[in-house]
């Protein structure tokens, strides 16, 4: 691959219903500054039309919300193009200055210029975002376009499309691996040896993923909150006709420490199955940690599993008696985490059993986590003396004696 097609970058504009007064003019004018790969025609469901625009944006956007008034509920245009010559410069976003790609967001400015601002005109501002873009509204890669011929009018001809893909429901768990693959860091924690064919196995009642978007995981897979306390992450996604449960563990919730969870998601391996999951070592020591500390006493399961993972790492003996008393396996687990410098952590969410301390100061700790949490959800208008009182007896009292339980 020559030079030029390995810095080639595939992008995406979409022109809104409320801007496709101008539409012949931005088509023209994207013509003559990219390489138009393809080109679509969208009509939403009326049933899913806010669902989607929700889990496109990343962000809770309710029936007749401003966005959507805003750019239209109609048939809307997305055109794929190919940047020959990427450049990358600062611009202010809506989220602050960022480093994005100038020749796509300058053309964007413009286009919205041209429809009397605001954001009726979509694109995306890096290959992140096209890839994140991609996977949602066709189920498809970037990379297959990077080397795609333009073939006369033939590729340039208007081909339809649906909802977002996912919408209502998925049609498999591998369909949502492909997905989440394109658009998110993740790995599925554990208890992964049955999938893609089962959801789960014997004892274990949900998917364990670690990601480093809470939200952006919630959005992309659909997601449905399984209690309403703003710690917990069990989720259900709905796989054909099924309810599957979903534990979305993320950056920075203590669920361990979060030095290593980075290091979990950037040493993740790719399955045969099509997900990814820790690469030995990690996978080794997290579901040791996992038996150790999240459990008040480790299964004959975690036992036997972690024997037999054991057997094949170079340095570490550990054998079913070794938790009998567990002394060997937490004396193994902790010099682990001091050679790696990471420090044991309560969970922020406090439904997780945490067995370094029980105590009271410890239940204590982990409610002011929680509340400090939670007063970090809330919009400064919240911030009354009466609200206030409210949020501090409301979280006590829920959870000072189920702690530790």
């Amino acid at each position: 691959m020559n030079k030029e097609k390995k810095n080639k970058e595939v992008h995406l504009f979409l022109i809104w219903e409320k801007a496709r007064s101008e539409e012949s003019r931005i088509l023209s004018d994207i013509k003559s500054k990219f390489s138009v790969l393809g080109i679509y025609r969208s009509a939403w469901s009326d049933r899913y039309f806010s669902e989607n625009l929700s889990r496109f944006y990343g962000e809770k956007l309710p029936d007749q919300s401003f966005k959507e008034r805003h750019c239209g509920r109609g048939e809307f245009l997305a055109i794929i193009v190919g940047d020959d010559k990427p450049e990358y410069g600062y611009r202010e976003t809506s989220k602050g200055a960022a480093l994005v790609n100038v020749n796509m967001f300058d053309a964007k400015s413009l286009y919205r210029s041209w429809t009397n601002g605001g954001h009726r005109i979509h694109a995306s501002n890096d290959p992140l975002e096209s890839r994140h873009d991609l996977a949602l509204l066709l189920g498809l890669e970037a990379e297959p376009y990077l080397n795609h011929e333009l073939d006369g009018e033939r590729d340039l001809e208007i081909r339809t499309l649906n909802d977002l893909v996912g919408a209502g429901a998925w049609k498999s768990i591998r369909e949502l691996f492909y997905v989440l693959n394109q658009t998110i860091n993740y790995v599925v924690l554990r208890n992964f040896e049955c999938l893609p064919d089962h959801y789960t196995m014997q004892d274990h009642g949900d998917i364990d993923l670690l990601v480093d978007d809470y939200l952006a995981v919630s959005f992309i897979t659909n997601a449905r909150r399984v209690f309403k306390s703003r710690s917990r992450v069990l989720n259900k996604v709905k796989i054909q006709n099924e309810e599957v449960l979903f534990d979305f563990r993320y950056l920075g919730d203590n669920y361990f420490d979060q030095a290593w969870q980075k290091d979990v998601l950037t040493k993740r391996q790719l399955c045969v199955g099509g997900f990814y999951r820790p690469d030995p070592e990690n996978y080794f020591y997290s579901l040791l940690y996992h038996a150790l500390v999240h459990k008040r006493n480790v299964s004959q399961d975690y036992k036997k599993r972690l024997a037999a993972q054991a057997q094949g790492m170079r340095s570490v003996e550990l054998t079913e008696d070794s938790f009998d008393p567990p002394a060997q396996a937490k004396g193994l687990l902790t010099q682990y985490m001091k050679d790696n410098s990471y420090v044991y952590t309560p969970p922020l969410d406090l439904s997780v059993y945490y067995a370094r301390s029980s105590g009271l100061l410890m239940r204590l700790y982990r409610i002011y986590r929680l509340f400090m949490f939670n007063m970090r959800q809330l919009p400064l208008s919240a911030f009354t003396l009466t609200s206030l009182y409210r949020r501090v007896k409301e979280i006590f009292l829920r959870n000072l004696f189920r702690l530790g339980v």
